[in-house]
């Protein structure tokens, strides 16, 4: 457990709407430890992005501790410098002698890209398809409705007639359907062998020495590093 997790994006296939009034199909990140299959952490926003990213690995490592490796596609949000900087691999954007450390490096974390759209090398891709948290979350009854379709062609601009859901309905089902993801037992694969994601997580979990952030360390996934030039004068 924790020994390497891995992180995508999901959107959804329903209308939401956010407390500015915009209706959107939204986005949620999600952190699973690949060890286990078990969903650690997420948030969700009108797109995918860094701050998004940043926060959903500040509450994994604010509740489980800090994982020893992440893997990640190399996408614009997910391969920023606020968590990237300093790496020595990173294939997207410049690696710069005088850059900021990202928040990976700060906290000893090993970093590794995967190839988009491979489920092999991220697991959390397998959680998205049929039968997946996907479904269970767009296709709950409480958003009958509000579906947009199986892809963004089908409806790709709000007609102002469908139904929209409030973004905090959206969340309370994420929670309420990952908790549900990751205790559902009888799960096939030689790891879990019928157990649920929740007991094989918690079976290693609990004899894994665990790295907690310190209080100055929590303040790196709150703040963003950029690098600026100080006025001469």
């Amino acid at each position: 457990a924790l020994q390497i997790i891995n992180g995508d994006g999901y959107k959804h296939n329903l209308w939401v709407r956010f407390p500015d009034g915009e209706v959107i199909r939204a986005k949620t990140w999600f952190w699973q430890d690949v060890y286990s299959n078990k969903v650690l952490a997420w948030r969700t926003d009108k797109t995918e992005h860094t701050d998004m990213i940043r926060l959903a690995f500040g509450d994994l490592v604010k509740q489980w501790g800090i994982p020893a490796a992440v893997t990640l596609d190399n996408t614009l949000a997910a391969a920023n410098k606020t968590m990237s900087g300093g790496m020595k691999h990173r294939f997207r954007f410049k690696v710069k002698e005088d850059e900021p450390d990202g928040v990976f490096k700060l906290l000893g974390v090993d970093l590794h890209w995967a190839t988009p759209e491979h489920g092999q090398a991220k697991p959390v891709e397998r959680a998205f398809g049929v039968g997946g948290i996907g479904e269970y979350i767009d296709k709950a009854p409480e958003f009958s409705g509000a579906w947009t379709g199986g892809n963004v062609l089908d409806k790709p601009d709000y007609d102002g007639k469908t139904r929209a859901i409030d973004i905090a309905d959206l969340q309370a089902v994420i929670a309420r359907e990952i908790a549900a993801y990751n205790a559902r037992g009888n799960r096939r694969g030689a790891m879990a062998q019928g157990r649920s994601f929740d007991a094989l997580f918690e079976e290693s979990y609990k004899r894994t020495p665990i790295r907690r952030a310190t209080e100055a360390q929590s303040a790196l996934w709150l703040l963003a590093t950029e690098p600026v030039r100080a006025a001469r004068d």
